[in-house]
């Protein structure tokens, strides 16, 4: 597999790689300047530092909306919400702080080339401030959420109606599937329709 690795430390990188396969192909990026030297198209998965990911957001903008399949996924070296949806509102597949155990941070890149969602649990929407039922898990915007889901709408349109940024969507449909102990958004529609909770 072929990996595009962007960080400032070359220390992270190096102990990245360390912990990746043997067969992993690894391109290196330390200053942004390089970023127009690659091809995105080359790479299997791609990491960047926060600090590239604000100085290049147009980069990985146009990353995710020319190869959407490409995964993508920031690291960090502090947790802050307002950073991390404006990450995912880039169209980031991951959000991993650099001070994890490192076979969790492996867990979280092995999730995102399975083409999942990885955010660490500082941001998941609070439930607490919302009543939750016994029959059903959501809070009432997570329920909503999942209507519209159901309804096989894009997180996109889902922002629009619910006049939510694109990125808060992602952060409650995540919740919603660790909620519902699913896997992805179309599990959720089938346990959502067996069970019958939104109706």
């Amino acid at each position: 597999m072929n990996f595009l690795i962007a960080d400032k430390s070359e220390l992270f990188v190096d102990g990245l790689q360390h912990h990746l396969p043997k067969k992993t192909t690894i391109t290196k990026i330390f200053d942004e300047s390089d970023f127009d030297k690659v091809n995105p198209e080359n790479f299997d998965l791609i990491v960047i530092d926060f600090d590239f990911s604000k100085l290049k957001g147009e980069f990985i903008r146009s990353i995710k909306d020319k190869n959407p399949e490409i995964p993508l996924m920031i690291t960090t070296s502090f947790i802050d919400k307002m950073d991390t949806t404006f990450a995912i509102d880039l169209g980031a597949d991951g959000i991993v702080p650099k001070n994890v155990p490192a076979q969790n941070f492996m867990n979280a890149l092995q999730l995102v080339l399975m083409g999942g969602i990885y955010l660490p649990k500082e941001l998941y929407p609070v439930q607490s401030k919302e009543k939750i039922t016994t029959e059903n898990p959501l809070t009432p915007k997570q329920s909503e959420v999942l209507k519209r889901i159901c309804l096989g709408q894009s997180n996109k349109e889902i922002a629009n109606q619910l006049n939510l940024t694109e990125g808060t969507v992602k952060l409650h449909v995540n919740a919603i599937l660790k909620a519902l102990n699913v896997q992805n958004r179309t599990q959720a529609v089938v346990y959502a329709k067996q069970t019958g909770f939104l109706e």
